[in-house]
Order: structure tokens, then sequence, then C-alpha cells
């Protein structure tokens, strides 16, 4: 029965090696492609790409540019039934700086989404990183601790059996000196 049991720690003890090395190798493949990754999104986050920020900025100001386009035509058209073309350069010039700001503002609106995106990226690249290492860390722990306890139970039936009992039959004997 002890030379079972024995077997038995000294089998999982070498299963439990294994797995701690086949645990070791999949997330060395797995970490020789999310780790650069991560690292490089923490690094360098992408951010709205440039296209993605052209067609932002076109939707935006489209309102705005359609917007002063109607205002020019309408005073261009008065200017024509009542020849007075003069009497409209500052509403002109008024819709003209109001077009400018809602540029601006839509083009500060973009970048600011466009830096919060950036930071967001950041921060999920750190928490992939952690979570490799965490998950990384655990497994290769738990597969030693499992290792280490069949050593334990192996060293413990090891040290039981009939030669072991025997020995402490004699000296349990009447007379027997130990």
């Amino acid at each position: 029965m002890a030379r079972a049991a024995q077997s038995q720690a000294s089998n999982l003890q070498q299963t439990a090696g294994t797995d701690a090395a086949q645990s070791n190798a999949s997330a060395a493949g797995v970490n020789a492609t999310l780790s650069p990754f991560l690292t490089s999104e923490l690094q360098h986050p992408q951010g709205f790409s440039q296209g993605a920020q052209t067609s932002m900025l076109s939707a935006a100001e489209g309102g705005a540019g359609g917007a002063t386009a109607g205002l020019t035509g309408q005073a261009n058209l008065q200017a024509a039934r009542t020849r007075n073309a003069g009497g409209f350069s500052s509403a002109l010039d008024a819709a003209a700086r109001s077009r400018q700001q809602a540029s601006a503002g839509a083009s500060e609106n973009i970048a600011g989404q466009n830096a919060q995106l950036q930071n967001s990226q950041q921060q999920a690249a750190a928490q992939g990183l952690q979570g490799l290492y965490g998950t990384d860390s655990g497994n290769a722990l738990k597969a030693l601790g499992i290792q280490d306890q069949a050593i334990g139970t192996e060293s413990q039936a090891g040290s039981q059996g009939w030669l072991q009992n025997a020995t402490s039959i004699l000296k349990a004997l009447p007379g027997a000196k130990g």
C-alpha cells in the first residue's frame, strides 16, 4: 500500500511538473504575441486614424459651411435685386467668423476625443499587461505548489513500508534496545 501511494505521489509530482512546463510554454507563446502589441499600445496609443479624424472634421464643418453658403447666396441675391452690394458685407463677415469659430470648436472637440481615446487605449494596454503577468505568475506558482505537495506526499509515503514497520515492531518488543 505504501509503495503504491509513493508511486502515485511520484506520478502526480511528474504530472505537475509537466503541466507547469506546458503552461509556461503556452504562456510564452501568448506573450510573444500579446506583450509586444500591448507594450506598443501603451507607449504609442493610436487614437483615431487620420482618415477618421478627417471624416469627423468634414462632418462637423459641413453644417457651418452650408449655412454660410446659404447666407452668402441670399445676400448676393438680395444685392442683385436692390442694386446695393455694400449693405450685406458686415453680415457676410459675421457669417464667415461664425463658420471659422464652429470649425475651430469642432477641431478642438475632435482633438479632445482623440486624446481621451489614446488615454483609454493606454489604460487598457496597462491592464492587459498586468493581467498577462498575473495569469502567468499565478499558473506557474500553482503548478509549483502542486508539485511541492506531491513531493511531500511522496516522501511521506516512502517513510512507510514493511521494512520501516518491521523496525518499529522490533523496537516495540519487550527488552528491545532502540
